[in-house]
């Protein structure tokens, strides 16, 4: 699972193996209260991944998940050429977004990876990656929501051998926020010239004339 190539970026994830699990028990008799932890198994290591500017994905293994304190084992490299979007998703799985667009799916097994080339669910998703890597994510059950170019909000699912759900349209208009001042549209731009690339996020004014430039942000 050692790739290479793509722009360098940054992020911090965890993805969890079976962290937190409650057994339930059923009450003993004549007993008013148990402590909660006769009740309560948790896994002793819940690992937390860090894809680096260099693209290195590091392992760090949590060992304070039942006290709760910041106990760390021996952190270790387990990947390169994690230079996109790198999401965390429900028992170990890690989603990415390469540079070049594919979307794949790795799973993390507590001692290493059970594809290490990982599984290809899609193409076409480079924006993602790049100028708006901000605007995909993925939730607890491993569905993954994105926002696209035109504010509209979608929803995808994978079983594992296809799509249940592609591209579901959940709503309209996330490209835009209102306040206080009025209704604001928020865009993503990428300009080059004879120095490189300029990346940066820009807040319109939407007004009865159109649109009025207000706030630029550059990003790294």
């Amino acid at each position: 699972m050692f790739r290479s190539g793509g722009r360098r970026r940054a992020a911090v994830l965890t993805a969890a193996v079976g962290a937190g699990i409650i057994v339930p028990a059923q009450p003993a008799q004549a007993v008013n209260w148990i402590p909660a932890a006769a009740f309560a198994t948790c896994v002793t290591d819940v690992p937390v991944f860090a894809a680096r500017d260099n693209g290195e994905l590091w392992l760090y293994p949590h060992q304070g998940t039942r006290s709760g304190k910041p106990t760390w084992g021996q952190a270790r490299q387990v990947g390169s050429g994690w230079n996109g979007r790198t999401m965390a998703g429900p028992s170990g799985q890690v989603y990415s977004v390469e540079t070049g667009g594919a979307l794949k799916r790795f799973a993390w097994n507590g001692t290493g990876w059970d594809n290490g080339t990982g599984s290809l669910l899609a193409q076409g998703w480079e924006r993602f990656a790049t100028t708006a890597r901000d605007l995909v994510t993925v939730d607890a059950v491993g569905d993954i929501y994105r926002v696209d170019a035109d504010g509209t909000l979608r929803r995808f699912a994978h079983d594992g051998a296809k799509w249940t759900v592609d591209g579901q349209e959940l709503a309209k208009g996330w490209d835009r926020y209102t306040d206080e001042y009025g209704t604001f549209q928020i865009r993503d731009s990428l300009f080059a010239g004879p120095g490189g690339f300029l990346h940066f996020e820009s807040a319109w004014q939407v007004t009865p004339d159109g649109l009025r430039l207000t706030t630029i942000i550059p990003k790294g």
